[in-house]
């Protein structure tokens, strides 16, 4: 494994990880192979640990996303109602762009472009539905990154940390947000609804 040994190696060694100053993605990988063939199966990678600049770690979120850092603190503040009116009013604005169009006038780049902003806002909406109203591993929509449904493995079962036994029924079943708010870990973390 010496050679594969980048920063991320010579940094484990420096902070005394593994013997010999082994690399993280080799230690990885002898834990998946100790663990058996059921995991054998997972893509276990490390990367580097990147450092940004001061002045890009100290300006926020606001800054990447290109709003209004006050307008976007205020949303903030207004919880679950803030995130539901920011993207009821996207979808408002895709919309209204999209039919304000004049089809004829518009060369296929554009009407591409416009287009995909309003399948992505309508997207986003259905992903927000889902997210506030739906049981985790309810959803058949497959997603872009690797094709798999939301909150389920690559066989399209629910995922075991995404289901909760129902103290009304005692079945399991997928949680929902409430469900998520009220775990221990999130509770620890102070997150909130």
């Amino acid at each position: 494994r010496g050679e594969r040994v980048g920063f991320l190696g010579r940094f484990s060694a420096a902070v005394g990880f593994g013997p010999k100053g082994e690399d993280l993605q080799g230690a990885v990988e002898d834990a998946v192979m100790e663990l058996g063939d059921k995991f054998r199966v997972l893509d276990v990678r490390c990367y580097p640990l990147v450092f940004g600049s001061v002045d890009a770690a100290t300006t926020g979120l606001e800054d990447f996303l290109c709003v209004d850092r006050a307008k976007h603190r205020q949303n903030m503040s207004r919880g679950v109602d803030g995130i539901v009116s920011e993207v009821g009013n996207m979808v408002a604005d895709a919309r209204a762009r999209f039919s304000s169009l004049v089809w004829s006038d518009l060369d296929d780049w554009t009407t591409g472009a416009e287009s995909a902003l309003m399948n992505q806002a309508e997207q986003l909406e259905e992903c927000l539905h889902y997210i506030l109203h739906e049981e985790a591993g309810s959803s058949k929509v497959a997603c872009e990154n690797g094709g798999l449904m939301r909150d389920c493995d690559h066989k399209g079962n629910l995922w075991p940390s995404r289901e909760i036994v129902d103290p009304v029924s005692g079945q399991k079943r997928g949680m929902r947000l409430d469900d998520f708010v009220n775990h221990h870990s999130v509770r620890l973390a102070g997150l909130m609804r």
